[in-house]
């Protein structure tokens, strides 16, 4: 509804919007090779609306989106998803900030057995995530941020099977510290910290922990990069498994656009996958 760089009016504003597209679906139910792999026109339609206040030391906003996606010919799975956002910050001082996000979606089942001859099934899920924390600027040369997150999953139940996929919540937090040496030299260090817990009862802790440096090559360029190590324990496990973490990248302004390369590895909770996995991006 906004217009990139374009400020937020002083007040209350109210924003509805309605988004439609159109896209060619050439493996409607994923299927492999050898498999029959349907196709489909794919409609979207995306209702919405923001509704924000701006103030002098705060601002506040809460926003709804829905999603529906409509076959021409597999009808059966159309369907209709909700998310609803509600996110505030507050300046409590001019070198501190407190912020916090609370979202919540809802994703429906799908379930068509009979098309094309192939079980085909969309699990529902209702994922509930809240953020908060703080940031603020200590000195001249440091500055830092803390947040937690409380995030929330459940999948519907199989409508045959009645199984339950591996659902859960998790508890987790962030810091990081900014040390700016010079005009070009910043130091960087960051720590992030998840527990989960699934339906099952098994646990995972995942923590990875980082220090780098950000260097300004011009004032159109910079280069970044930060090593660490990656923490998993997990109650199946027994002992706990470490590797190494890393990132690194460039990202360069040009008059009218911008570019940034990067690549990162690290531990991340996977809830869809009902455990962790060694992420690489």
């Amino acid at each position: 509804p906004e217009l990139v760089g374009e400020p937020s009016p002083a007040g209350w504003s109210f924003t509805p919007s309605l988004a439609t597209t159109m896209a060619w679906d050439d493996n409607v139910f994923i299927q492999g090779r050898g498999d029959v792999q349907a196709q489909d026109l794919n409609t979207g339609v995306d209702p919405g609306a923001t509704l924000a206040y701006v103030g002098k030391r705060g601002s506040l906003t809460a926003s709804y989106g829905g999603s529906l996606q409509m076959y021409r010919d597999f009808g059966a799975i159309n369907n209709y998803a909700q998310s609803l956002n509600v996110s505030g910050r507050r300046r409590l001082s001019a070198k501190t900030l407190l912020f916090a996000q609370q979202s919540y979606s809802r994703l429906p089942t799908t379930e068509v057995p009979s098309l094309i001859g192939l079980r085909f099934l969309r699990l529902g899920a209702q994922l509930a995530d809240f953020r908060g924390g703080i940031e603020a600027t200590a000195t001249k040369r440091l500055s830092y941020a803390a947040s937690y997150n409380f995030q929330k999953i459940d999948f519907t139940r199989h409508p045959t099977l009645g199984d339950n996929f591996l659902g859960g919540h998790a508890n987790g937090g962030s810091a990081n510290a900014r040390y700016q040496l010079d005009e070009r030299t910043t130091l960087t260090a960051d720590y992030s910290v998840q527990r989960a817990t699934l339906v099952t009862g098994n646990r995972f802790l995942v923590q990875n922990t980082w220090g780098g440096v950000d260097y300004k090559l011009t004032e159109r360029t910079r280069v970044f990069g930060a090593a660490g190590l990656a923490r998993l324990g997990a109650a199946d496990l027994g002992t706990g498994k470490t590797s190494p973490a890393w990132r690194g990248g460039l990202s360069h302004r040009f008059r009218t656009a911008s570019l940034d390369v990067a690549y990162g590895r690290s531990f991340v909770p996977s809830y869809g996958g009902g455990g962790t996995l060694a992420n690489e991006e």
